[in-house]
């Protein structure tokens, strides 16, 4: 499995799949060598058409929340059961680390007020 960032890469690749129904926003594209690639087309009346094609971490990201689609790529044999244990891991890390810091941030908030109660209390009772 790897990630199509540019769709001209797409050229002399045999597709294997493609995913794009009426209610998607986005339309994934899977060659048979394994490659993916996400699109998005944009349509403004102002200006022309745009497609917009995701990176790795919003591809995997879309495909994880798209469970027809994760399923097809498990079948195909792209993404499987276990790359999927391990993107979990990678995000309950990531997650974990975001938590350890935030209460870092909101210890270091608590110790600042109350260094100034304390200031302020200490000022007043003299």
């Amino acid at each position: 499995m790897y990630f199509i960032t540019e769709p001209t890469d797409l050229i002399g690749k045999d597709v294997g799949f493609i995913h794009a129904n009426q209610f998607c926003d986005a339309t994934t594209i899977v060659t048979k060598d394994g490659g993916i690639l996400i699109i998005k087309q944009v349509f403004d009346f102002e200006e022309e058409p745009s497609t917009i094609v995701y990176n790795e971490h919003q591809s995997k990201k879309k495909i994880y929340e798209d469970r027809y689609v994760k399923n097809e790529l498990d079948k195909l044999g792209i993404i499987t059961e276990n790359d999927w244990a391990e993107y979990e891991l990678q995000l309950k890390e990531v997650e974990e680390a975001r938590r350890i810091e935030f209460q870092k941030e909101k210890e270091e908030r608590e110790r600042l007020d109350y260094e100034r109660l304390r200031m302020k209390f200490e000022n007043t009772n003299k």
